[in-house]
């Protein structure tokens, strides 16, 4: 605590700049960008869309002066209207051009943002840094203001937040960029928010050492400037977010076994969670808004997963353990034997590969490319398929005193687990109806009762709003468990 100064110490400012060519350009890719959202967002415009939103994105958060991103961003949007002349919906392409007309009057504009940001760290006593958004802003300011600012440092949202105690930190972006931390634990005395002032932001900033029974402390900001433009809420490309500050609370799952431990890659959902999915799923029970009425609820591509999706996860438990009771009642008075014979065969195989003797796995399952992590997993507490002849060989290689019990066994409980997920998704699919589907379309996380007496359990459909393009290492049982995360909350 000590190392904090008191949020009711913090003085905050804003300040905002109106820059009407900006303005224009921002207006013209928001109406461009509903137009493509209104018609199902189709393939043909992915690259005209994306450009405009990394346009729109590089015009809010750096300046404009030898920006080389913006340049890029405008070329793609220029040649998509080449391209697609005459070959699509001319209304969205009429929308098009006119984004495009008014990006070349960026020539005649001022790089206002940079001078604000300038403007703001004069009649300073005391140490002064800029913190942006994302590494392309910070290296942005860094390159066009160091120069006219040398003693002005330049820093990223967790080095501010890690670092030394400053006078005064000009904050570029409004605070729902950021994380609350910034404001209600800051590392400064003064604050100056300088942003476009078209740009919504909020009235409150609260959250840090908040308890079940309260929200923490809360701080309120400056009022914008009110005036007869449409405000906008514009949240951040998932490509910017700073991910090594982005974790479960409580930190990244581990257990004392790493047998089962895999590869996968961090989500952020809406509502302040996020979940691990493994790097070689191939699927994950979801809903598809698009298909036929009683047929929502279904397995989307893993590989398709993607912003906007709509997932079906059990807050803090994981899938597995949400199919265990259904499972143990599918394989009733059977299930003390099946589980005893995969737990034979799968304390063999972790003393075997503890021993080192991968190599000598490989080769009696004709597998040159098994890995050690792969092959963990198959020791874990996972059902796994019990493929022929693969699995046969690797129970004669562990030299199993009964293969066929094995065998048997390991169908049954791979059956099972079938099963089990064929009522849980015939109850999802009862529950879901046309008043949830309807929902979504306004809420961000929708809680479901499913099921009844003691096999009900409460899901939670949750839009995707961010997927970590790198991957770490997990337990498996972490998989696919809805954990409340923290450093995420300024994407929600």
């Amino acid at each position: 605590m000590v190392k904090y100064y008191a949020a009711s110490h913090l003085r905050v400012e804003r300040s905002v700049v109106d820059d009407p060519i900006v303005h224009g350009i921002c207006t013209a890719v928001s109406t461009f960008v509903a137009r493509v959202e209104e018609r199902g967002r189709p393939v043909v415009w992915s690259d005209a869309r994306n450009a405009a939103a990394a346009l729109r994105w590089r015009l809010l958060t750096e300046p404009l002066a030898g920006a080389e991103g913006i340049s890029v961003a405008l070329g793609v949007l220029r040649t998509e209207v080449h391209r697609l002349a005459e070959r699509v919906d001319q209304g969205v392409l009429e929308e098009l051009r006119r984004l495009v007309t008014a990006a070349g009057r960026l020539e005649d504009a001022e790089d206002q943002l940079g001078d604000s940001i300038a403007a703001a760290t004069v009649n300073t006593h005391g140490s002064v840094c800029v913190v942006s958004v994302g590494v392309s802003a910070r290296q942005a300011f860094q390159r066009q203001l160091s120069a006219r600012l040398p003693s002005v440092a330049f820093v990223s949202p967790r080095q501010f937040l890690n670092g030394p105690v400053w006078r005064r930190a000009i904050v570029a972006g409004i605070s729902s960029w950021f994380a609350d931390e910034l404001f209600t634990a800051p590392r400064c005395v003064e604050l100056v928010l300088v942003h476009h002032a078209w740009l919504r932001d909020r009235s409150v900033v609260s959250g840090l050492f908040a308890t079940a029974g309260g929200s923490g402390i809360e701080l309120p900001l400056p009022a914008q400037r009110t005036s007869s433009r449409v405000y906008e809420t514009i949240r951040p490309p998932a490509e910017t977010v700073d991910w090594s500050g982005v974790e479960p609370v409580g930190g990244k799952p581990q257990d004392d076994d790493p047998s089962d431990d895999v590869p996968a890659h961090l989500v952020a959902l809406a509502g302040g969670y996020g979940f691990y999915l493994d790097v070689d799923a191939d699927t994950i029970r979801g809903v598809d808004p698009a298909a036929a009425a009683g047929h929502w609820v279904r397995q989307l591509p893993a590989s398709e997963l993607d912003v906007g999706s709509i997932v079906l996860l059990r807050k803090g438990i994981s899938e597995r353990d949400t199919l265990l009771p259904r499972v143990s009642a599918v394989l009733g008075d059977d299930e003390a034997v099946v589980r005893e014979q995969q737990d034979l065969w799968k304390c063999a195989l972790r003393h075997h590969l503890e021993a080192g003797k991968l190599p000598a796995i490989r080769r009696a399952l004709d597998r040159p490319r098994l890995t050690l992590t792969y092959a963990r997993y198959w020791a874990g507490r996972n059902c796994i398929s019990p493929r022929q002849p693969t699995f046969g060989r690797l129970l004669e290689y562990l030299e199993t005193k009964d293969v066929e019990a094995c065998l048997s066994a390991a169908r049954k409980l791979h059956s099972a687990h079938l099963k089990a997920g064929q009522q849980l998704v015939k109850e999802l699919g009862d529950s879901v109806d046309e008043a949830v589907i309807r929902r979504m379309d306004t809420e961000d996380t929708v809680t479901l009762s499913v099921g009844s007496g003691s096999g009900s359990l409460q899901i939670t459909l949750f839009k995707v709003i961010a997927v970590s393009p790198e991957t770490t290492t997990v337990p498996a049982s972490a998989l696919r468990t809805a954990l409340q995360l923290r450093g995420a909350e300024w994407l929600a």
